[in-house]
């Protein structure tokens, strides 16, 4: 009984998988494009028609440009007919379109080495191995070995080489196709300190950022290198270091699906994330569910920057990274992994979703495909991302202090009112 249960079960989701997907392809969609590139296209079929597309940021077809006008038609006849001669094609999964590259004979260049600290030749453990384009990466293994497989077609990418306490090193990627065991070698960062005055002071750790605990709704943050970041200000003048950051997962996301931590300065001209403040690439992978998703970055003693922050969610595509922030979570890299591109299931019911709250500002900016940062104009809302900070308590009453004093003072001024959420 249990079985004939089980299998009854199965065939009904698989029916209504299968149903759904077919749902989605025979939608009838409306395009025009002249002259726009494939990832345009695909950016505004899912502004305009509300749907999810899931693809491996920069590949090269994207790039392809296409002119074509389609009122009223399925959306499988319009996505064959812009697909067309690409090398790309489409998938239906969890209600979402998966492109990719169809062409699986791309001859494969197998990338090896070590890394080793210049001048002694001690390895450089876990160190993070990442190609700068194509947004794939690996990570060396204890004794500093690394070995990466990666298309012919990506020789001309650069690698970027990183870990905490070490000066980043960019070199091309074909420098390393030749056969034999490459070493390479980083070099020591030097840190000058003023003089310090150590004397015992109390510290007091504090949340900025929206850190509410009910989202009013959730944003969908794609596979493709997407960004949703949070401008984090400090109007207060807060000095102290940047603890831990946090992220408020959508149940109607996928909440174990992994992605990419960044944290952006605040570029003074632009008003836009401007260099990035991390040492190192920090991918997670959370296993909690839903709701607040917190972690720990205290080891990199990030300064609290005067003019504020930002803290971003990136996408990452299935098998994009093959390591995960933090030591005990290091997948280990096997040949077999390197060797098989092929995606499970649970690999491709892929998509985070972040909370967002309604308010009266807009601090929340998108990262786009065509590597531009941009606000939504219509409605102002912001993402449930936060940090927590670790600040001097003398000085963090002051600072309370003044905010005080500064908004009676802006209360009274032409019997003005400033309300904050």
């Amino acid at each position: 009984m249990t079985i004939r249960y089980w299998f009854i079960t199965t065939m009904l989701l698989f029916i209504l998988q299968n149903t759904c997907a077919q749902g989605l392809l025979d939608r009838k969609v409306t395009v025009v494009a002249n002259n726009l590139t494939i990832g345009q296209v695909l950016d505004q079929l899912g502004t305009t028609e509300g749907i999810n597309f899931s693809y491996q940021s920069n590949l090269k077809p994207l790039q392809k440009r296409i002119s074509m006008t389609m009122s009223q038609k399925p959306l499988s006849q319009v996505l064959s007919a812009m697909l067309e001669s690409s090398g790309l094609g489409f998938t239906v999964f969890a209600n979402q379109i998966i492109v990719q590259v169809t062409n699986t004979s791309a001859k494969r260049i197998l990338l090896q080495g070590r890394i080793c600290i210049s001048g002694t030749h001690d390895p450089v453990s876990y160190a993070g191995i990442e190609l700068k384009y194509l947004r794939r990466g690996t990570i060396s293994d204890g004794e500093g070995n690394f070995r990466f497989e990666i298309d012919e077609k990506n020789l001309e990418d650069t690698l970027r080489i990183s870990s905490l306490n070490f000066n980043p090193l960019n070199i091309p990627a074909k420098n390393l196709s030749n056969r034999g065991q490459h070493v390479v070698f980083l070099t020591e960062k030097t840190y000058e300190l003023p003089p310090a005055i150590i004397k015992g002071s109390e510290s007091k750790f504090t949340n900025i950022g929206n850190h509410k605990w009910i989202p009013g709704g959730s944003l969908y943050i794609d596979t493709h290198g997407q960004q949703t970041a949070l401008y984090i200000d400090n109007e207060d003048g807060l000095s102290g270091r940047i603890v831990r950051v946090s992220y408020y997962l959508s149940r109607k996301g996928n909440t174990i699906a992994p992605f990419r931590i960044r944290i952006y300065e605040y570029d003074s001209i632009t008003g836009k994330p401007g260099m990035d403040m991390l040492p190192e690439i920090v991918v997670v992978k959370p296993t909690k569910g839903k709701g607040w998703f917190r972690v720990n970055i205290s080891k990199y003693n990030l300064q609290i920057p005067c003019k504020g922050f930002f803290v971003a969610m990136e996408g990452v595509f299935p098998d994009d990274y093959d390591f995960f922030y933090e030591e005990s979570n290091y997948r280990k890299n096997t040949k077999d992994d390197q060797e098989d591109d092929e995606f499970s299931d649970e690999e491709l019911s892929y998509g985070q979703r972040v909370g967002y709250t309604h308010g009266n500002t807009n601090h929340t900016w998108h990262y786009a495909i065509d590597r531009k940062w941009f606000q939504l104009k219509k409605g102002h809302f912001n993402v449930m991302i936060s940090a927590e900070v670790k600040v001097n308590k003398k000085k963090f009453k002051v600072n309370i202090f003044n905010i005080f004093h500064k908004h009676e003072k802006d209360s009274t001024d032409n019997n003005r009112v400033t309300v904050d959420e």
